[in-house]
């Protein structure tokens, strides 16, 4: 729309730029094409977001994933490996990565990219922030696999006097989705727990945790390592029991029966092991249960597996400020 600096380089183009990715040399001739085609592009880009009203610089983005063999594969012809990402300054509130994950032969599209003329985080005119680049690739894992329950399971691990804690919990979505788009809660993830169970001692005691979350038919691997923030019904804020409570009206009346249940991890004697009254017959809790309580993972270091490329490609997201870098590193 006329009001987003979306510009977007074509297939061919990129094609033309860095040649096929099974080509090994490159001639003067093609070299020159793609540096006068990019030139090209750029020029018209930025004189398209000009007219249109952008108040931000135009930005070429990859019609592809970063993951690409376009951008990384071994086969591709030889070019510097050295910037997989630089992160822009932000501009009025906004996140950007540059497209310089790969700046081939010195073009003039590779330069313009590096001048922070390129990226693939973009803003609206408006001024609306654009995704984590780590996060754009988890929606799409989710959405490969929607329907499908076990790809909302996720693994939780926090610590016990020295010692790993591990248990299956279930992604309740993101923050700044129910938040109009806070920046501050930007990737933020929620999980939800009983105030009575093992895991809030132990975050109480070193809230730095790490989620490991796998995609079976996509072949994708999410560790996703930072702080674990609570909201219980002993919570003063205003804005925090507002998000608690929107989280309890989400879940499920069975969801909401188990907040009454006995205290999880209790044992069980032959005096207390009636199922029927302490399972079945409790009915939920209309209001929010004082057993209920939400958890946000604030994520600061993001580590993305992708099994099925070929090679496996690994990438490591780490939270720089109100921004992210990114880095591949050896699978």
């Amino acid at each position: 729309g006329g009001s987003c600096c979306f510009v977007y380089l074509t297939t061919t183009a990129l094609a033309a730029q860095w040649g096929a990715p099974t080509t090994t040399t490159t001639t003067a001739t093609t070299t020159a094409t793609a540096t006068a085609t990019a030139t090209t592009t750029t020029a018209t880009a930025r004189a398209s977001a000009s007219a249109a009203g952008c108040h931000h610089p135009p930005q070429l983005r990859l019609p592809f994933s970063p993951y690409s063999p376009y951008s990384l594969s071994s086969t591709s012809p030889p070019r510097s490996r050295a910037a997989l990402f630089s992160q822009r300054p932000a501009t009025r509130g906004c996140l950007a990565y540059s497209s310089t994950r790969l700046v081939g032969t010195e073009t003039a599209a590779a330069a313009a990219m590096a001048t922070g003329g390129g990226g693939t985080g973009m803003c609206s005119s408006g001024g609306q922030k654009q995704k984590p680049l780590w996060r754009e690739e988890l929606e799409r894992s989710i959405e490969k696999e929607k329907g499908k329950p076990a790809s909302r399971f996720m693994t939780l691990a926090t610590v016990k006097a020295g010692e790993p804690r591990a248990r299956t919990v279930v992604f309740r979505g993101f923050m700044d989705d129910d938040d109009g788009g806070d920046v501050k809660l930007d990737g933020v993830l929620k999980i939800i727990t009983d105030v009575r169970s093992e895991k809030m001692q132990e975050i109480k005691d070193n809230p730095k945790a790490e989620i490991m979350w796998y995609f079976l038919d996509t072949r994708e691997q999410y560790r996703i390592r930072g702080t674990l923030d609570v909201i219980t019904d002993k919570d003063s804020s205003e804005a925090r029991q507002k998000w608690r409570s929107q989280q309890w009206e989400e879940i499920s009346p069975g969801m909401k029966q188990s907040y009454e249940w006995p205290s999880p991890g209790q044992a069980r004697t032959e005096e207390n092991d009636d199922d029927k009254k302490d399972y079945l017959d409790p009915k939920p809790s209309v209001d929010v249960s004082p057993n209920f309580a939400l958890i946000m993972m604030v994520p600061e270091r993001v580590d993305v597996l992708k099994l099925r490329e070929s090679p496996q490609k690994r990438h490591v997201h780490s939270k720089n400020g109100d921004g992210w870098t990114v880095q591949r590193i050896n699978a």
